[in-house]
């Protein structure tokens, strides 16, 4: 670690507003204050590294309050059809990556079928032409639907599962024959199926992570869903990281409650060193799916829907779960995050809370995504001290999606930042990569502009300033943090983690698009030079 820093010449963004400052001084990791450059002469020794700055935007460390970081990595071992616009395309695709593999399954990871020529799924009969005997599980981009070939289906045990078939998370044909189709907990078995990966290479994904977020000006971020792929293993490679000293990027940890398979996370929770640098903040459960694949709970129908599913989509979280394990757990003062992007989803999340509240005044949850709240939800909300993590880039990735299945009211108000943020509310931008962009400069500018893939604007009145956006990633985003360490702010005692910008995207909004780091500073130290 550098003991002393010094950035000069700077145009600052202390997590809120633009300082006076043009200068801040760091040693031992912290920051000691921001000035004039005359207010630090007796400061530089030996010891310091002096940066100029050259009147670039310096901010803190951005955060990213929703991402899935070790996702990313393993992601990065499978097929990627995200640039596929055909079926063809994609069993070229899966042919190309089957002759690179060296496992039993093909994994692909990334399809959209709207953006497909033909305007449907894939299906496992379309995959019957490949003449695969290997199984083949294709994974949508938001990671709540895939298909499977029929070996897939075999060895994942779907193919007599008659409460999954009803209850719409297995598709069936017009033939009453499965179409290879899944969701939610049909989805997550046939991950289950998956050769598991190694330790050492869970810690790898771990220790991968930390450069990529350096390399995107994150300094701190928080793991979503530690433990929805590989169990309590993804805690232990962390553990492991953390303790070799592998671990740079600041990390929060969710750790996954899964209704189908209890996990004792206690003895791993104990040989946890909860630190600066690695944490445990929450519970993660999931309440509905995504709308993109028609399985977010809505209140009000879909105008289209997948064949056997309740036209309002699914709530995957059994009620005798949330009762039975998840209403003890808030009732002892756990805190929680849950996935809730329907309103009806929504809807059940904040009576979990009313519910537990009447035994524990202190129990917290935050709700993750809320794309579809309504403004009398975000009353509530405001009433119970709420917190909301939003992802604006799925308005870029999904808004299409969102017209053609919802219609137009319900896509025009969906992320309601304007309507959020009139609130005295605590709320947060973020990713939720890989199922979105993972780059932070991308997540600001889906806040403030709002556009489609296709290139409309759904929702003007809802747009965000970029100084509002680059705040909801720096100084409001530590306040959704379990940690104390005054995160995402450039004061006195806060850590020294800033980041060092290529263009001014406050004055000049349309920068963004090129904008990225030039230096990444964590703990006082530089970690990343472009």
């Amino acid at each position: 670690m550098t003991k002393k820093l010094l950035i000069r010449n700077a145009r600052v963004f202390d997590g809120f507003a633009m300082s006076q400052a043009s200068t801040i001084a760091a040693q031992n990791g912290r920051i000691l204050g921001l000035g004039e450059d005359h207010e630090f002469d007796g400061f530089v020794d030996v010891e310091t590294e002096t940066v100029d700055a050259n009147q670039q935007l310096v901010c803190p460390g951005f955060i990213d309050t929703h991402r899935h970081p070790t996702w990313i990595e393993e992601d990065e071992e499978h097929v990627d059809l995200s640039h596929a616009r055909s079926i063809k395309e994609i069993l070229k695709l899966l042919r190309d990556g089957r002759s690179k593999s060296q496992r039993d399954w093909i994994v692909a990871r990334g399809y959209d079928q709207a953006e497909l020529i033909e305007g449907r799924h894939i299906t496992a009969l379309d995959l019957v032409e490949l003449g695969f005997e290997s199984p083949v599980l294709i994974v949508r981009k938001c990671q709540h639907t895939g298909v499977l070939n029929s070996a897939a289906l075999e060895l994942a045990g779907l193919t007599n599962r008659p409460e999954l078939v009803d209850s719409g998370a297995i598709e069936q044909d017009l033939n009453g024959s499965l179409s290879g189709i899944v969701h939610e907990a049909a989805l997550d078995a046939a991950k289950g199926a998956l050769p598991e990966p190694t330790l050492q290479e869970l810690q790898s994904f771990v220790e991968s992570a930390t450069a990529r977020s350096d390399r995107l000006g994150i300094t701190t971020m928080s793991d979503s869903a530690v433990g929805y792929r590989h169990g309590a293993r993804e805690l232990e490679a962390y553990i492991r990281s953390q303790a070799s000293g592998f671990l740079g990027t600041r990390t929060e940890l969710s750790l996954y409650e899964n209704p189908m398979q209890h996990v004792d996370w206690g003895e791993l929770e104990v040989a946890l060193i909860n630190s600066e640098c690695l944490w445990v903040g929450f519970r993660k459960v999931f309440i509905d799916g995504a709308a993109g694949s028609g399985t977010a709970r809505m209140s009000q129908p879909y105008f289209k829907q997948g064949a056997g599913f309740d036209a309002r989509g699914l709530v995957v979280a059994p009620s005798t779960f949330l009762s039975d394990r998840i209403h003890p757990l808030l009732c002892k003062g756990m805190s929680f995050m849950v996935h809730a992007i329907g309103d009806e989803a929504i809807d059940i999340a904040l009576l979990m809370l009313v519910r537990a509240r009447r035994e524990h005044e202190h129990a917290q949850l935050r709700i993750e995504h809320a794309t579809f709240v309504r403004s009398d939800q975000i009353e509530l909300i405001e009433e119970l001290g709420v917190h909301l993590s939003v992802q604006p880039s799925m308005l870029y990735q999904s808004g299409h999606l969102y017209e053609d299945l919802l219609g137009p009211e319900r896509s025009e108000s969906a992320i309601p930042l304007q309507k959020i943020l009139k609130r005295s509310l605590e709320v947060a931008i973020s990713s939720d990569a890989p199922v979105l962009s993972g780059n932070p400069f991308v997540t600001i500018r889906d806040a403030v502009n709002r556009r489609t893939i296709a290139g409309k604007t759904l929702g003007e009145n809802e747009r965000i300033s970029v100084h509002t956006a680059l705040s909801l990633m720096t100084g409001r985003a530590g306040k959704l943090l379990k940690s104390n360490q005054n995160l995402g702010v450039l004061k006195a005692g806060s850590p020294a983690d800033l980041v060092l910008l290529s263009e001014n995207f406050l004055d000049s909004p349309d920068a963004l698009s090129e904008a990225c780091p030039t230096h990444t500073i964590r703990s006082g130290a530089v970690v990343y030079r472009a």
